[in-house]
């Protein structure tokens, strides 16, 4: 801004005294306003001039940021390249060594489902012999991949009988994954002669059932006994001294208000009555049972030696 000159006095002037009160009224007063607002204009341009020093000293730090974060993504980008690079010459060698195609380790999984990601599958070739390539051909259809234990039966229990038992427990054996089972016994033989038939009882939530439930029919080669209702149920031929071998098939153990079952064939070598057994029944406790007994109800004519095992398995449900 400008600053309006004071005028000089003249002694000899005849305006001189007037020239003094105007000097002294107007012309000093309207110097000391112009002054201060030019000091009040320089100290806001100081202080924008400190601001923009501020901003530029910001600006340069936040440029030296940028800069290392260039840096960074440079090297991420030069070591991406280098895996691709890696990879190309991966797949380069995989085709060599198999045909035209990449071979896939089975480290890696191989497919993932198309809605959830995380569902994953990959092949193994563990158990495939050294230098050895095995080919596997997908069937001409649609449908779902079967596992060999899909619909077998699978292994839950074997035993030998104790020696001179009167009983065989497997109380808590049966479960909600199968509702269906087999018994195999594979050789069982008995104390003595005329021997006793070896009946069957269930268990529901690890507790015998000895309750009139137990309608069954047997047929000792050729000879039917007619429809029993009974504690227990025969379910194999009469226990001596010899061997005997049979199985067991045991029906819908985990229904509620349906019939539960059973059917057994069995095979005894006695020279007194050699032959076999067939029989069949129901159980008509309402509950689900939980496992099975078999016994030889005296005791006196038979009972069961530590020889030969009993096996329990369950029918696998077919998915």
């Amino acid at each position: 801004m400008t600053i309006t000159a004071i005028p000089p006095l003249d002694r000899t002037a005849p305006t001189f005294r007037a020239d003094c009160d105007t000097y002294f009224a107007t012309s000093i007063p309207n110097f000391t306003t112009e002054i201060n607002a030019l000091t009040l204009d320089l100290s806001g341009k100081q202080d924008t001039a400190s601001k923009a020093v501020a901003s530029v000293t910001e600006s340069a730090k936040i440029a030296t940021a940028k800069a290392g974060e260039a840096g960074t993504s440079a090297a991420n980008a030069a070591a991406s390249a280098k895996t691709a690079s890696d990879n190309a010459a991966a797949a380069a060698a995989s085709a060599a060594t198999i045909g035209v195609t990449a071979a896939f380790s089975d480290a890696n999984p191989i497919v993932k489902n198309a809605a959830d990601n995380t569902k994953q599958g990959k092949f193994k070739a563990d158990l495939i012999s050294p230098g050895v390539t095995r080919e596997y051909q997908m069937p001409d259809k649609n449908g779902r991949l079967a596992l060999i234990d899909d619909t077998a039966l699978v292994l839950l229990a074997s035993v030998v009988p104790a020696a001179s038992a009167l009983t065989i427990d497997f109380l808590n054996i049966f479960s909600s994954a199968y509702d269906n089972y087999l018994i195999k016994i594979r050789t069982m033989e008995g104390s003595g002669t005329p021997g006793e038939h070896v009946r069957l009882r269930f268990a529901v939530a690890g507790i015998v059932d000895a309750n009139s439930r137990y309608p069954w029919n047997s047929l000792d080669s050729g000879t039917g006994t007619g429809m029993q209702t009974d504690t227990s149920g025969r379910v194999l031929a009469a226990l001596y001294n010899a061997s005997m071998f049979g199985e067991i098939n045991i029906f819908n153990a985990n229904g509620t208000n349906t019939a539960k079952g059973w059917s057994a064939n069995s095979s005894v070598n006695n020279s007194n009555s050699p032959g076999v057994n067939n029989s069949a029944g129901f159980y008509l406790g309402a509950s689900a049972i939980s496992g099975f007994r078999l016994f030889v109800p005296g005791g006196v004519y038979a009972k069961f030696l530590a020889k030969g095992s009993i096996e329990v398995y369950g029918y696998k449900k077919v998915m």
